[in-house]
């Protein structure tokens, strides 16, 4: 009786698993090549995301935002460039990188004065420099209790 059991249960589980890959091979029908050689989904909904993708940069194209950042400087990598060996030990790294830093020194008061972020390409942008109070405030969000540089003025940068 065991066995004719054993049989049953044998043939119920290779059933469902000719199902499941069945399922799997069905599924693999539904998908089109996208012309690069990559198989994507088929969906009725390309049509519709491509021409809301159309939409979008059609609205970009002169809106207020694209203005906006094509007059913007955004860096892609961290404005605060250290000298090269300006951090002497771990300690200088960590106040570093959790922007720790103590002013003991005068910052000048910035005549209105305007800067230039020159590209290799030759291209330029002109912006308005920030009073060094403000500059130092921004990087200088620790405040913590562990080591700390110390900032003791300004110089311009090159």
């Amino acid at each position: 009786m065991q066995s004719k059991t054993t049989r049953i249960v044998h043939l119920l589980v290779t059933l469902a698993l000719l199902s499941a890959g069945a399922g799997a091979v069905t599924g693999c029908g539904s998908e089109r090549t996208a012309g690069n050689g990559v198989e994507a989904p088929g969906t009725d909904q390309e049509p519709q995301a491509k021409n809301r993708a159309r939409q979008v940069a059609d609205a970009w194209d002169g809106s207020e935002a694209a203005r906006q950042w094509r007059q913007g400087y955004y860096p892609m990598a961290d404005a605060v460039q250290l000298p090269e060996g300006g951090l002497r030990d771990k300690a200088d790294q960590r106040a570093f990188t959790t922007q720790n830093f103590v002013l003991r020194g005068a910052l000048p008061a910035l005549l209105r004065m305007d800067g230039e972020v020159r590209w290799k390409s030759g291209a330029s942008l002109t912006l308005p420099l920030m009073e060094a109070r403000e500059a130092y405030e921004r990087v200088a969000r620790g405040g913590n209790e562990g080591p700390r540089l110390t900032v003791t003025g300004r110089s311009r940068a090159r």
